[in-house]
């Protein structure tokens, strides 16, 4: 992991979760976390099979030029990326297996960055594994922690 706000939310993931493959949605308290909310994000798979997000902080809000609340996760990617993303947190949630993405997308403002995202299986207050727990940071050009 490049990014510091990657290996701290990580940390905190794995240590709610204890001894289970994920944590609950309620165990997860942004108190917690204050530090990275701005580049954390929660997304959730809906009744139709699409993956939303349910919040998203205000760094990645303000990088991709408006509120994702609600917003399909695939529409932050280009189209021939569109259905891998979306099957990569697919799995995230199915298998209940963290995984670290490194990307490459532009800003609202048409700029080219790196992108690392973690994405974190997360489970409902009922228990089911359909969200997924994230942060989404732009990298430095060159290398390092950030």
């Amino acid at each position: 992991m490049r990014s510091r706000t990657s290996v701290d939310l990580f940390r905190y993931w794995n240590a709610v979760r204890g001894d289970r493959n994920l944590p609950r949605r309620d165990e997860i308290s942004p108190g917690d976390i204050r530090l990275l909310l701005p580049d954390v994000f929660i997304l959730q798979r809906q009744v139709d099979g699409t993956i939303r997000f349910r919040l998203a902080g205000t760094r990645i809000c303000t990088l991709f030029g408006g509120e994702l609340r609600d917003q399909p996760f695939s529409a932050l990617w280009e189209e021939t990326e569109m259905t891998e993303l979306d099957r990569v947190a697919g799995r995230v949630m199915a298998q209940c297996t963290p995984m670290l993405v490194s990307a490459f997308g532009r800003t609202a403002a048409g700029d080219r960055l790196e992108l690392e995202l973690l994405l974190a299986p997360l489970a409902s207050a009922d228990g089911k594994n359909d969200r997924v727990l994230g942060t989404f940071r732009r990298l430095p050009a060159r290398g390092g922690c950030i």
